[in-house]
This record gives structure tokens, sequence and C-alpha cells, in this order.
């Protein structure tokens, strides 16, 4: 099978699937033949190692809910405001609807539902020392049958401060966070991207089953992010130590601090760094593994192991290089892949 033929069948059986994630998907896909090609395989050998399209794509539609009927509904607009600004612990649950939430330019909370309607309910309050903002559903058989509920937005605005938690989940929805202060901040979707972007955390960690994860410009001691289906991309990240694992999907690394591990079933994973003197531990079954540093390392020891496919580090074909007293383990392993260190 071609590369063109692999991807017209990916196409085809992949329909149902939101445009967008759908193309990142491809554009992966794309990227494997391309890297497959550089290491001498055939497109026959590529599509071989992947495996059938049809199988490829029952997997990644198998998490997936799908919108079967339209509901017709009136919608408004709804805002909530809450005085009090003495909580530490911030707690919002949307079962269905996109979240967005910003710091506020006062001390005033508001809470503002786009796209209101009767078939859900908004609740805001704050109990103790924690805002609680729920958005439920009042028909739960819309949800059970995948009814099309038309999209709302739920945004947040709370007063800049620095919180003991910032919790936020999505059962059918993106979350987008910015320029918010925790000391613990968790981001759960079940279907939907999350984006954060300027935050800062002792403990950071974004999950979702399907959707992809970007984060830029955040600071944290441990940052953990996960997904079932779709990629992760991390920009300008300062921590100690970072996990990223996605079973479907790419790992994107630009200008990342701290310990890395970095764990795909299918998808490249890639690093852009100043600097390679840290632990580092990457692993794909389907997918090359490239890291491009602007400076050598000067105490690590790398071991390269690949299935199928070439290993350079730094223009030589070692699987293992110890560079100084060798300090710091950089692991890469990939089972159908080039590995690249340069």
């Amino acid at each position: 099978m071609t590369e063109n033929q692999f991807i017209g069948e990916l196409e085809t059986a992949l329909k149902q699937l939101p445009a967008e994630e759908r193309n990142d998907i491809i554009q992966d896909i794309r990227e494997y033949f391309t890297d497959g090609r550089e290491d001498g395989k055939s497109e026959s050998e590529i599509a071989t190692s992947l495996g059938s399209p049809t199988n490829i794509a029952a997997e990644l539609l198998a998490s997936y809910s799908f919108e079967e009927n339209e509901v017709e509904m009136t919608s408004t607009n709804e805002i909530i405001t809450i005085q009090d600004n003495q909580f530490t612990n911030v707690d919002i649950d949307v079962q269905h609807g996109a979240l967005f939430i910003r710091p506020s330019d006062n001390l005033i909370t508001t809470v503002e539902l786009i796209g209101s309607n009767e078939k859900l309910q908004l609740t805001a309050e704050v109990v103790g020392d924690t805002l609680f903002v729920r958005l439920k559903s009042l028909r739960h058989w819309l949800l059970m049958f995948n009814f099309n509920i038309k999209a709302v937005t739920l945004n947040v605005f709370i007063p800049k401060k620095l919180y003991q938690s910032i919790a936020m989940k999505t059962d059918n929805g993106r979350i987008s966070a910015e320029k918010l202060l925790g000391k613990k901040v968790d981001a759960n979707a079940d279907n939907g991207r999350i984006q954060l972007r300027e935050i800062a955390a002792t403990t950071l960690v974004a999950e979702t089953d399907n959707g992809r994860i970007d984060i830029v410009k955040v600071q944290a001691d441990h940052l953990r992010t996960k997904t079932d289906n779709g990629r992760i991309e991390m920009h300008y990240v300062d921590a100690d130590s970072i996990a990223a694992e996605s079973d479907n999907g790419r790992i994107e690394l630009k200008h990342v601090s701290g310990s890395i591990v970095g764990i795909t079933d299918n998808g490249r994973i890639t690093l852009q760094t100043d600097s390679l003197d840290r632990n580092i531990d990457f692993q794909t079954d389907n997918g090359s593994i490239v890291i491009q540093s602007s400076s050598e390392p000067k105490n690590v020891s790398i071991h390269a192991k690949t299935g199928h496919g070439k290993i350079d580090i730094f223009g030589e074909r070692n699987s293992r290089t110890v560079i100084g007293a060798g300090g710091h383990t950089i692991r890469l392993k990939s089972d159908n892949g080039r590995i690249t260190v340069g």
C-alpha cells in the first residue's frame, strides 16, 4: 500500500472526527511516512508497520462520542457575579460546553454562560474556602443518547492571587486557562482539547481522553500531561520534572527545562533545547525521535535503541555514547523509527 492509498483510506474511515483532530492525525501519519523513507524503508513496509487504516480508525473512533440528533432550543446569556473573594480553592465542573478561565480585573468573580438554554443549569457559589461552579444538563438522557445540544461557552473570571488549588473539568468541551497562579492546578477533559498558557504552579496536571494538549509559557515544579488520542505540545516550559504521554499522537517539546519522560504509542517525539545535561527518557512504538540542541552536552550517557531505523548521535551511529562523566542519562527507544540527536 502506498502513502496516498493509506492516507485516503484513513481519511475516509475518520470522516466522523472533528476536522481539526482528523487533520492532526493525518499530518502525524504523513510525517511517519517521511521519516520511514529517510530510513530507507519502502512505503509498503511503512504501511505494514502502522497496521490497517481501518483498525487505526476504529481504535480512535471507539472513544469518541458523536452527535446524532439536533435539539432545537432558545439560547440566551447568563451572568453570575460573586463579591466574596476570600476563597482559596476553585472547583469547576462543566457537563457540556467549552470552559475558559481567566483572571479578573478586580476582586469580583464573574461567571458568564454564552448560549444558555432551558436544558442547562448554571450554579456558582462559595462554600467555605472553595468556589464551586457547575454547569449541568437538566435532561441527562440527552447526553446518554448523544443528542446534539447547541455548543455553549462558560467564561470564568477569578481575582488575581495565589490559589491552593484550581480544578477544571469538562465532559464534552475544551478547556482554556491563562495567567493563573496555584499550588495545584488540574485540567481534565473527557472529550476536548486543553490549552494552558502563562500558568505558575507547584503541580500541574492536564489530562484528556480525546484531544490535543497545548502548554505555553508555564512554570511548575512537576508537570504531567496525558491524552489517549491527540498530540502534546509544550513551548517555553520551566519545570523540575515533565511527563508527557500520548497513546496516539506526537509529542513536541520546544525550550523546556527539567527532567523529561515522553511516551507515545503512535507518533514522533521531538525536542528542541539549549541544553541536554539532564535526565531524558523518550519511548515510541511507531515514530522517530529527534533531538536538536544548540550546544553539545558535557555530562551525559546516551542510550539509543531502535528496532527498525537509523541511529545518529552527533554524527555517529552509536547505540551508546558517554560524554564527560556520564552523570545524566538519556534513554531513547523507538520500535519503528529513526533516532537523531544533534
